[in-house]
C-alpha cells in the first residue's frame, strides 16, 4: 500500500494544481482497502442486515443466453487462459475490485491480450448480460477512457485495453456462477443462480463525461456522452420538491463516497427525504431516476429489480447537495438498492468527472445472500 500511495502521489504531483480533497477522494475510491478482507456482512443502515429481503425464487426469465455466450468464450481460450480467468464461485476475490486506472493486481484476462475473436466474445457476454443501454454505457465509458489518454498524452495508462474479465464458477443451469468485468471507471459484478441475477456492485464513471469538441479525435471517439440523464434526472427531481421537501433533501457539508471499493460493509445513514413524504409525480420521478441505473441490467431481470424497488419506495431515502459550480452529489438508499452519484473535480484534466456506484444492501452484493442459501440447501 505504501508503494501504491507513493506512486500515485508522484503521478498526481506531475499533474499540477490538484487539490488535497481531490487526491483524497481519488485514492479512497480507487483502492480496495482493508475492509475487503473483513468477513462479508453487506451494506446496511447499521450492523444488522435483513436476510429475508433476498430469497431464492424462480423469475421465469431465462439466463441461457448468458451461459451460452460464456461457454463460447471459454471454448475459444487456450488452457492457460481458461485457468487465468477462472476462480471459485465463493472466492473472496470477488471483493477485490478497483476503479483505479492501473491494472496491477486485477483478476482474469486483459482485453489487450486477447485475440480479436476472444475480445469480441467478451463483448458478446456483456451484450447478453446487459440491456442495450447498459452495453452502450459500458462501451462508451471504455472509449472515453481512451479519450482521456489522448487529452493527457498518456494512452499507455488510459486506453481500451486495460479492462479485465474474471469468471467465478462455470456456466450452469442450477449451480451458482458469475463474472466480473473491471477497469478504469467501469466495474460490473454479475452473479447468476438458475434464472436469478444480481448485478452489483457496479461502478460507472468517466473523465471526461463527453468527448471534448475541440479535441482531435477519430470519428469512433467523437460525440460520446455518458451519465448525463443520471445527472439531469436528479436535478429535475430536486426542482420538483417544494421548499420544505427540498430542505429535508439537502445534504449539509461535503460528502465523499460511502460505498466505493473496499466498503462492502459500509453503514449508510437514513437521511434526506423519504419516499413516503413524496407526492405521486415526485414518487414517479424518483423511481425513474433509480431506473436509469437498474435499466443497465438486461431486460426482464431489470423489470424484476424495479418491482422490488417500487415495493420499498416508501422506505427509500434521497439526499443531495448541489455545489456552487453546478456539480451534484446524491445518494438513494432503500432496503434493496443503494445508488451514489458524485461529480468531482477532474483528477487528470479540467473536464467533468463523475463516479456512480450501485449496490444491493442487506447482504446481497455479489449475490452473497443467494449463494449462502444455495450452499445451505446444497452443501458442496
Amino acid at each position: 500500500m505504501k508503494r501504491f500511495l507513493a506512486e500515485q502521489g508522484r503521478h498526481l504531483r506531475r499533474l499540477g494544481g490538484t487539490t488535497l480533497s481531490t487526491i483524497t477522494a481519488f485514492l479512497f475510491l480507487a483502492s480496495p482497502v482493508s475492509s475487503a478482507i473483513e468477513p462479508y456482512r453487506g451494506i446496511a443502515y447499521d450492523e444488522r442486515v435483513d436476510p429475508s429481503l433476498h430469497k431464492r425464487k424462480s423469475t421465469g426469465v431465462s439466463t441461457q443466453a448468458i451461459a451460452e455466450a460464456t461457454t463460447h468464450l471459454l471454448d475459444g481460450l487456450s488452457a492457460p487462459q481458461r485457468q487465468q480467468a477462472s476462480f471459485a464461485v465463493d472466492s473472496e476475490q470477488w471483493r477485490v475490485w478497483s476503479n483505479f486506472h492501473r491494472s496491477s493486481g486485477r483478476l482474469g484476462l486483459r482485453l489487450g491480450d486477447l485475440s480479436v475473436t476472444s475480445r469480441a466474445d467478451v463483448f458478446e457476454l456483456l451484450r447478453q448480460s446487459l440491456s442495450a443501454k447498459g452495453l452502450k454505457l459500458s462501451e462508451d465509458i471504455i472509449k472515453l477512457n481512451h479519450v482521456l489518454g489522448v487529452i493527457t498524452g498518456d494512452t499507455r495508462s488510459f486506453n481500451e485495453d486495460e479492462y479485465y474479465l474474471a469468471l467465478f464458477g462455470r456456466p450452469s443451469d442450477n449451480e451458482p456462477w458469475g463474472f466480473q468485468f473491471e477497469g478504469h471507471h467501469l466495474v460490473i459484478n454479475y452473479f447468476i443462480l438458475g434464472d436469478q441475477v444480481v448485478m452489483s456492485p457496479t461502478f460507472w464513471g468517466s473523465e471526461p463525461m463527453y468527448s471534448p469538441p475541440d479535441a482531435a479525435l477519430p470519428p469512433r471517439y467523437q460525440g460520446l456522452s455518458v451519465l448525463q440523464v443520471e445527472r439531469s434526472g436528479a436535478k429535475d427531481f430536486l426542482a420538483s420538491l417544494n421548499p420544505e421537501q427540498a430542505k429535508k433533501a439537502r445534504l449539509h457539508g461535503w460528502q465523499s463516497f460511502i460505498s466505493g471499493a473496499g466498503n462492502d460493509n459500509a453503514k449508510v445513514p437514513q437521511e434526506g427525504i423519504r419516499g413516503n413524504e413524496l407526492q405521486g409525480s415526485q414518487r414517479q420521478a424518483l423511481a425513474a431516476l433509480i431506473e436509469n441505473f437498474v435499466g443497465n441490467l438486461r431486460e426482464g431481470h431489470a423489470d424484476i429489480a424495479m418491482d422490488e424497488v417500487r415495493a420499498h419506495l416508501d422506505d427509500t431515502w434521497f439526499v443531495a447537495r448541489e455545489r456552487d459550480d453546478g456539480r451534484i452529489y446524491y445518494r438513494i438508499f432503500s432496503p434493496v438498492i443503494l445508488i451514489e452519484f458524485d461529480e468531482i473535480h477532474g483528477t487528470f484534466t479540467d473536464h467533468q468527472h463523475v463516479h456512480a456506484v450501485v449496490r444491493t444492501p442487506n447482504g446481497n452484493d455479489y449475490g452473497q445472500s443467494l449463494l449462502r442459501q444455495h450452499l445451505e440447501q446444497h452443501p458442496h
